[in-house]
């Protein structure tokens, strides 16, 4: 585990931070259908998706690198150990907001975009900071600013269709109509006179 921590923790937060706002963006798609843009959202994801990898990966090495040293009797409780696991917990749970709010644009037409500027905002002043103490801390920066370059151009403007932006009411309305039809046509049947019929 430590050869993982030290040679391929960082690709793997990478690759983790490309592949999983593919899926995301995905998933919403087929959620909003043609209301949203795949591109934009997929970079609205990127930002708390890729904050969110980080700090898993931040908190999980510091755990386990404690946990080891417990077992060997050289763990030493002190405040550095103690802001590392509180800054991980803490961008950690920003990043759930910041996902939550990157959703909820996507997903609602009458979002409110202050709660999107309001975590945005929250992550940087935690973030910003840290810079002349960890250098690292530039990636949080980074994350939103790419979040913060999709985030106008997710939702298409104007009416979309209601079919288009769901593409299950589109079977749902096709079946109904064919209900509709049959139900039309029964009626008709029973209205007409038993006798009333043309011969050919």
């Amino acid at each position: 585990m430590n050869e993982f921590f030290n040679k391929y923790v960082d690709l793997a937060a990478l690759v983790l931070t490309v592949l999983l706002p593919c899926a995301i963006t995905f998933r919403l798609k087929r959620k909003a259908g043609r209301s949203i843009r795949a591109v934009p959202t997929y970079f609205l994801v990127f930002g708390p998706a890729g904050l969110l990898t980080f700090m898993f990966f931040h908190v999980f090495e510091n755990s386990y690198h404690a946990v080891e040293n417990s077992l060997n009797g050289t763990f030493v409780y002190n405040f550095r150990f103690y802001s590392l696991l509180l800054l991980g917990a803490s961008m950690g749970y920003l990043g759930i907001r910041f996902l939550q709010a990157s959703f909820d644009k996507c997903l609602q037409g009458d979002f409110q975009n202050r709660r999107y500027f309001l975590h945005l905002l929250a992550v940087l002043l935690l973030a910003v900071p840290l810079i002349p103490i960890i250098p690292i801390a530039y990636v949080p920066v980074f994350l939103c600013g790419a979040s913060l370059a999709g985030f106008p151009f997710v939702r298409r403007k104007g009416p979309v269709p209601e079919a288009a932006s769901d593409p299950g009411k589109k079977l749902e309305k096709r079946n109904f109509s064919i209900l509709k039809h049959r139900e039309e046509t029964t009626q008709h049947a029973a209205a007409r006179p038993a006798g009333d019929f043309q011969v050919y």
